[in-house]
């Protein structure tokens, strides 16, 4: 997220309700982050970031077959098209609108979780 104290909060929030939560300041680090530790069950991704942005995130991690079970949850205020950035396979998996409603958030990734058997 370009805003710490935005990514600060949901972070706690998601801890809050019982979530493992890493993070990355930035599209190069979580890249750097999937190519170091084992894939996490969801990427939670902020579309407006410092230093590389979401769709260059995205477009990294879908041209990987490594990652291709990675479900990726976009945030932002602006519209997909405005990023150029697809909401299915070869895209994003779910995009939120900010502000963001993070029960919302939470209940999506409940239902990643129980649906692909994965424990988080």
């Amino acid at each position: 997220d370009d805003n710490k104290n935005e990514t600060k909060l949901l972070s706690s929030y998601l801890r809050l309700k019982q979530f493992e939560v890493d993070t990355a300041e930035n599209g190069a680090d979580a890249v750097y982050y999937l190519a170091r530790r084992a894939m996490p069950d969801v990427m939670v991704l902020d579309m407006n970031m410092p230093r590389f942005n979401g769709r260059w995130t995205v477009d990294e991690i879908r041209a990987n077959p490594k990652y291709e079970g990675l479900r990726i949850l976009a945030v932002s205020g602006i519209h997909p098209q405005e990023y150029g950035v697809e909401i299915g396979r070869k895209g994003v998996d779910r995009w939120f609108r900010k502000p963001l409603n993070p029960e919302e958030l939470v209940a999506e990734i409940s239902q990643d979780c129980r649906t692909h058997n994965q424990i988080v």
